[in-house]
Order: structure tokens, then C-alpha cells, then sequence
């Protein structure tokens, strides 16, 4: 299971992966979404996140995750946010 280095074991048994997306540039590169609403990149190499980008509310969702192919490093998140209102977020 793949988790931050500052994360707990217990903390992480309840954050599964909900959406994955390689990146279509590299091989190395995916986006993985998690039931908490975390989006980490993570390094296919080396199983550890490289970065771990957060939503403004914890109440967030996240559905699904996709790259930007014409705009490397970029990438777009779908999902819910407390009001159940749908959302889209563009993040780099």
C-alpha cells in the first residue's frame, strides 16, 4: 500500500486508492486519488509519493483523475465537493 512516510498504518487502512492515472508522457509517473480525497504522484520506480496535493475541504470527493497530454506535469480532478456539487480541478 503506498503512503507517506508520515503516515500511520492505521490512518492508511482507511485511505484506499479510488481512481489511477498513468502519466501518457512517462513511464515513470502516476496519479493515484484516494478515498480521503488525496492526490499523490507517485514514481512508478520506486512505489514513493513524490508529491501529495490536497483539496481545499476535507468533505471533498474525488472521482477520477486525468493528465493533460498537450501540457506536461498537468492534469484535471473530477468529483464532489460537502454540497455534492460536482467539480472539476485543474492542478500542476
Amino acid at each position: 500500500m503506498l503512503r507517506p512516510d508520515n503516515s500511520d498504518a492505521s490512518e492508511s487502512l482507511l485511505d484506499r486508492v479510488k481512481s489511477i492515472e498513468w502519466d501518457p508522457l512517462s513511464t515513470d509517473y502516476l496519479l493515484v486519488s484516494t478515498r480521503q480525497s488525496n492526490i499523490m504522484l507517485v514514481d512508478s520506480n520506486t512505489a514513493s509519493v513524490l508529491t501529495q496535493f490536497e483539496l481545499p475541504s476535507a468533505a471533498a470527493e474525488v472521482h477520477t483523475l486525468a493528465w493533460i497530454p498537450s501540457a506536461p506535469g498537468m492534469f484535471l480532478s473530477g468529483g464532489r465537493d460537502v454540497k455534492r456539487l460536482s467539480k472539476i480541478r485543474l492542478s500542476n
